[in-house]
């Protein structure tokens, strides 16, 4: 099997794409109706493809020590950073499995599905849903579709909402510019799938046309701080999908161009991103 790594150096993923363990939960408490059904089931079992360095499955762990946790991901070094933390946090309840999604079977069907950060990097998305719903989640699960959006994205991704001065913006303005004077592809060319922005609907009624009904929605904004400093580490350390698939020698002057831009500048000032989190759940009609 094909390692692919979205990221060398997957211990700062989570640097890169924050969403701290307090906001995942309140992401789900927010979700009435989808726990009061859990609360009822004699056991829950969670599985969450592409599950990175569980992000989600970690925090909800950490409070459902009576459910049992899977994820696949087709990276080992992902895995390897979960399982790290999964370790200094003393969970038993988390499984990890090195496997490609689209055609992985559970040995027993999960009731509550989560699908986060994923179908953006799969070519044939709608397959992997289909294998997901069809061979994965047992006929009264629920799915748990979850959608990020945040200033230090959409910036990366050349999306300027609108032109401001701060310097988080124009920092990504740099790196964009860099990357145009080097011939590198736009870094929204990355994102082979469906596109992963909270208001994207195209996932949401995939499923609901294949039979689900929506029965909860609910989003949570944070602000998150970083120097610029921290933005120049995400850049070296390519912390973004986009920042690995770019050939190594040419990336390698990219982080060059933009270290020489910030040598005699501030990098300790802080800046802030504002960032928005959706979930939506879907069970079966």
């Amino acid at each position: 099997m094909k390692n692919y790594n979205w990221t060398p150096q997957a211990r700062y993923y989570d640097f890169g794409r924050p969403f701290p363990s307090r906001y995942v939960n309140a992401l789900f408490y927010g979700c009435k109706n989808t726990l009061n059904y859990l609360k009822n089931e004699q056991k829950v079992i969670c599985y969450e493809p592409g599950v990175g360095t569980g992000r989600m499955l970690i925090p909800l762990a950490e409070i459902h020590s009576d459910w049992e946790f899977f994820g696949t991901d087709v990276s080992i070094d992902m895995l390897t950073e979960l399982n790290f933390k999964k370790v200094c946090q003393s969970l038993q309840n988390i499984h990890t499995i090195h496997h490609d999604s689209v055609d992985f079977f559970l040995n027993e069907k999960c009731n509550l599905l989560i699908i986060s950060s994923l179908l953006h990097a799969v070519k044939k998305w709608e397959c992997l849903v289909n294998n997901l719903i069809n061979n994965n989640l047992s006929n009264n699960g629920i799915i748990c579709l979850i959608g990020e959006e945040g200033d230090i994205y959409n910036f990366a991704l050349g999306r300027y909402t609108e032109k401001t001065n701060n310097n988080l913006c124009l920092f990504w303005e740099k790196y964009i510019e860099v990357r145009k004077l080097l011939g590198i592809p736009n870094p929204e060319q990355s994102q082979i799938g469906c596109k992963w922005e909270v208001n994207n609907n195209e996932p949401a009624n995939y499923i609901i046309n294949n039979g689900f009904t929506e029965i909860d929605s609910f989003k949570f904004n944070w602000e998150q701080f970083f120097t610029i400093d921290d933005l120049l580490n995400i850049v070296k350390e390519r912390c973004y999908s986009s920042m690995f698939t770019v050939d190594e020698e040419i990336y390698i002057k990219l982080v060059e161009k933009i270290c020489e831009f910030y040598k005699n500048k501030d990098v300790s000032e802080y800046v802030v991103s504002k960032h928005t989190a959706i979930i939506r759940c879907f069970k079966k009609i």
